[in-house]
């Protein structure tokens, strides 16, 4: 089922090392001004959290290839599990696009005066409300999914569920930790 091809180890190898370009590029120039070797400012571009900046847009490509790839295994092996995950990866595709959690969370602090939790502002607090709505649905078709799957497509589920679940909070506790 799984092909283990060059072109495929050579593609991964590729984007890791631009994950890995992306985060300690501006990591370092932060670094070096913080302990005063560098007076160079970081580029408003390359600053991780800054709405629009190259590296949100290299993050907007990967997890639309994911999307696709994915989608793309489901047709060829039809187990609902990649389908399930594609979905996923559209919608956190779609959010990044439209901003629609942040919209949310602006709508959600406004209409219902949201406390904020600590070390966030109300409008935060909407985001991540907004965010856990969607994933309760976007939960459904994956459970689905990960009872009709084989013990074997089953473990390796799991194992994505793992990545995804450090891959998407750790950048939400390092924003509240270095916030």
């Amino acid at each position: 089922m799984y092909r283990n091809d060059r072109l495929s180890r050579v593609f991964a190898l590729i984007v890791i090392c631009l994950n890995i370009l992306v985060i300690i590029v501006p990591f370092a120039i932060e670094a070096l001004r913080s302990v005063g070797i560098s007076h160079y400012d970081l580029p408003a571009r390359l600053n991780i959290s800054r709405d629009g900046s190259l590296p949100e847009m290299f993050n907007y490509g990967q997890a639309a290839l994911c999307a696709l790839f994915l989608f793309g295994i489901w047709l060829r092996t039809r187990e609902h599990m990649f389908l399930a995950w594609s979905l996923i990866f559209s919608f956190v595709t779609l959010d990044d696009a439209t901003r629609f959690h942040e919209r949310g969370g602006l709508l959600l602090a406004a209409t219902f005066d949201l406390v904020s939790l600590p070390g966030m502002r109300a409008r935060d607090t909407g985001e991540i409300i907004t965010w856990s709505a969607v994933a309760l649905g976007l939960l459904a078709p994956l459970l689905w999914s990960f009872w009709q799957s084989r013990p074997r497509q089953q473990a390796s589920d799991r194992c994505f569920c793992c990545c995804s679940r450090v891959l998407w909070v750790l950048p939400w506790w390092l924003t509240c930790c270095t916030s």
